[in-house]
């Protein structure tokens, strides 16, 4: 179990550690790289934010943004907003893929093929949500990402 954690934290990207004035800190820009997968079923795209600020940190997740604004600003709602889709989201993925291989998993002769069709309903069903919180993942990244320089220059002054 502890192995199983410590290898979970390991694959972990380093989170930046942000102070300093909002000299230091306001965004310059952000890079987005848009990525667009096509498959059997259709395409699926998705946007990877990046936040360039003034002292050259890079800051892709906006939770890496709470130290600097207020508790209560947009940025630190719709990075919350982000986070929590986020989780739900694995939450998803996590559970489908585990009552898909136990209704795989099943050997009972008269229910077998319940068993491996509510498991594979369930994994498709985890997709979707996926997908979904996915989307409002990425839709919170943007809006925290946005408004991060109003939130900044509240929070530390000019």
């Amino acid at each position: 179990m502890t192995r199983a954690a410590l290898l979970m934290l390991a694959a972990c990207a380093a989170h930046p550690q942000l102070h300093g004035t909002y000299a230091d800190l306001h965004a310059l820009d952000q890079q987005v790289t848009e990525t667009t997968a096509c498959g059997r079923y259709g395409c699926s795209t998705r946007d990877d934010r990046e936040l360039h600020l003034a002292n050259g940190t890079t800051v892709a997740d906006p939770m890496d943004l709470l130290p600097v604004v207020a508790p209560a600003s947009a940025t630190a709602a719709h990075a919350h907003r982000a986070h929590d889709a986020w989780v739900r989201g694995a939450w998803f993925i996590a559970t489908g893929s585990a009552l898909a291989i136990a209704g795989a998993a099943t050997t009972e002769a008269t229910d077998h093929r319940a068993y491996v069709i509510g498991g594979l309903s369930a994994a498709v069903i985890a997709v979707f949500a996926w997908y979904y919180e996915r989307d409002v993942t990425d839709r919170e990244t943007r809006a925290a990402f946005d408004a991060y320089n109003a939130d900044l220059r509240a929070f530390t002054g000019p």
